[in-house]
Formats: structure tokens, sequence, C-alpha cells
């Protein structure tokens, strides 16, 4: 199982369809909802008894600062809607609410779990700094 892309964002539509935050938008003294989207790979699907597909991820999406103490975490189970064909592509959207942000670096770091594979994925992270531009790691 893979993240394989993460982006902070003001809207998303669905799979690869979304608009992407200026992170100069996350300037110091404001709060702000942001949708943190994540692409995944090689996920598992699992069959029903009704012969429709599922798959069964857990995400923790976590706000670092640059001391890496957590500042904001979601982690909840990701909701997933059957189909009758083996999924290929899965995204998932976490609302985050970003706090006042001092200038400095932040991170936000997503860990996803295959809970039918019992697999973990490699965290990926995207770095920005307050004042500054992005770098996806």
């Amino acid at each position: 199982m893979k993240v394989s892309t993460v982006k902070i964002c003001t809207k998303v539509d669905g799979f690869g369809r979304y608009e992407e935050l200026a992170t100069g938008d996350l300037s110091s003294g404001k709060n702000r909802w942001v949708e943190v989207y994540c692409e995944l790979e090689n996920y598992t699907n699992k069959q029903n008894s009704e012969g429709m597909y599922t798959s069964s991820i857990h995400a923790e999406i976590t706000l670092y600062d640059e001391s890496y103490r957590p500042l904001v975490q979601l982690d909840e189970d990701v909701p997933d809607k059957p189909t009758f064909s083996p999924r290929r592509d899965f995204f998932l959207v976490g609302t985050m609410q970003i706090p006042q942000l001092s200038a400095g670096r932040y991170s936000i770091v997503v860990k996803v779990e295959d809970k039918i594979a019992k697999k973990v994925s490699r965290q990926k992270e995207i770095v920005f700094q307050v004042g500054g531009g992005t770098t996806d790691n």
C-alpha cells in the first residue's frame, strides 16, 4: 500500500479533481479549514457476500510544528462504497482546521493502514513554511 499524492486543498470534487491551496494562504493569525487530499495505490479489495468489492482503510493525518509536536490530528476509518469491480484508484479527503500558525516550518503527515491486508503505508509528508513555499517528501 502506498500514499502517492498529498495536497492541501480548498476544494475536492473527486479523484484527481481538486483546487490546491497556496500555502501563503496559511498565513499566521488566522484559523483555516482545509481539505487534505490523498491518493492511494496498491490497497486490497475484498468481495462481500453480495458480490460487491470493498476496501477497509484507516487514515491518520497529522499537522506538526517545526519541533514535530502534533497540533491537529485526524484518526479515522475511511468510508467506502461497495463497487461491482475492484477499485484501481482510491482517494480520501480529511477535513482539518488549521489553527493560527506563527511564522515557521510545518508539516502534514499522512499514514494509511489497509485493514484487510494488515499493512501500513510509509508516511507521506508535505512540508510548508508559513509565509513561504511547499515541498513534498
